[in-house]
């Protein structure tokens, strides 16, 4: 992940009822793939390219949406039944757009998006998602870096 990037989780809303609040294991890694243990259609991911432009993935296991360096979206797949899914914010760069199609295809989709830093439920709305950004630990080191 790039300074210039923050990262959340994409789960579930039915896994989330199942199993308690996620947290992360011994080594400070959170394992998404039990919040995706119903299948969800890889197909319904095609939408995100009316706003991110599927990419070339590093791996034949994750379809990419956007670019690494920038708005990203991938998907976590094994025989391709989803596993996980996580989105990168370049908050650099015009990502208004690009997140309220997030947040949107999380609503149609009955999705929720977790921080990365403490694993929590963030309200899909731009406003809140776009607070958790600007608050970021990655915005306030970025910013500590630029205006030095």
């Amino acid at each position: 992940m790039a300074l210039w990037q923050i990262s959340f989780f994409i789960v579930t809303k039915k896994s989330l009822e199942a199993y308690p609040l996620p947290a992360k294991d011994e080594e400070g890694l959170f394992d998404d793939s039990n919040y995706w243990i119903e299948d969800f259609d890889l197909m319904l991911f095609d939408v995100l390219n009316d706003f991110l432009p599927k990419g070339e993935s590093w791996s034949r296991d994750i379809v990419m949406y956007g670019n690494l360096e920038s708005n990203v979206f991938e998907i976590g797949t094994n025989a391709h039944r989803v596993e996980s899914v996580s989105f990168r914010i370049d908050f650099t760069s015009d990502y208004e757009d690009i997140l309220r199609g997030i947040i949107e295809f999380c609503i149609l989709n009955n999705l929720a998006i977790l921080t990365t830093t403490d694993l929590e439920i963030v309200s899909l709305n731009f406003e809140s998602v776009n607070q958790h950004i600007i608050k970021s630990p990655q915005v306030i080191r970025y910013n500590s870096f630029l205006y030095k």
